[in-house]
């Protein structure tokens, strides 16, 4: 029985080390779902390579998904028969996961509750290089491609994007995956899932996007892969 707070600090340590071992009979390898369910996707491919893995892989799969959404989320999963699935809590609508729980304190130095929250995407992805994550599969929403400038739904117009973010991404891309066709000068960055694939390049040894199982933009390959049975343990 999984604990109720999914933050990394509420979850025990016991559960922590469980999945280690599990990675580690893994060779290293996890599944990372992001927001799997944020909107309705309109591509077949997507859902059947969801429910494919769930069904079928081999490595731990680790979702992450919004506090409030996590028991709807798991009923799906478990609908379409899914083995164990470790779910981390995220802020709403956001690609920062949940550290710990904060008392709120009021204007006269008092307590009131756990409303607050710590975040932090990069104390997640040391978090996953401490449990011996060598080789992280990413699938879930969303992923966008970037360039040097981006459109801000709520501005109207488009505003530049970190440069050196962006361009220490590409360079990475290039030097580990040259199988990729990427468009010159863009990369997937944005995003939920965007987001976790382009920060976990600088903390991870090997990070890889599922084509069939992101969504809207999709990283291009020069061939197929068979992911399915990449995904089993050696």
């Amino acid at each position: 029985m999984y604990s109720q707070d999914r933050s990394l600090e509420g979850i025990p340590e016991s559960e922590w080390k469980e999945l280690s071992k599990r990675i580690s009979e893994a060779g290293g390898r996890v599944l990372l779902l992001v927001h799997p369910f944020y909107n309705s996707v309109t591509d077949k491919r997507y859902y059947d390579t969801l429910y494919a893995l769930l069904r079928k892989s081999k490595i731990p799969i680790i979702t992450l998904e919004e506090e409030r959404r996590i028991h709807e989320t798991n009923g799906r999963f478990k609908a379409f028969g899914a083995k164990q699935v470790f779910f981390i809590s995220t802020a709403p609508g956001s690609s920062e996961v949940i550290v710990g729980k904060k008392q709120a304190v009021d204007l006269r130095g008092n307590t009131y509750g756990y409303d607050h929250y710590d975040y932090g995407l990069t104390v997640f992805h040391d978090k996953l290089k401490s449990l011996g994550v060598r080789h992280l599969f990413i699938g879930g929403q969303k992923t966008h491609y970037v360039e040097h400038e981006r459109w801000h739904p709520l501005l109207g117009h488009k505003i530049p994007v970190e440069k050196k973010h962006l361009k220490e991404t590409i360079e990475l891309e290039s030097k580990r995956y040259p199988h990729l066709r990427t468009p010159p000068g863009k990369t997937i960055l944005l995003g939920c899932a965007g987001d976790h694939y382009s920060r976990a390049l600088k903390r991870l040894e090997k990070v890889t996007l599922i084509p069939n199982l992101v969504s809207p933009d999709k990283p291009i390959r020069k061939k197929r892969s068979p992911w399915l049975r990449k995904l089993r343990p050696k």
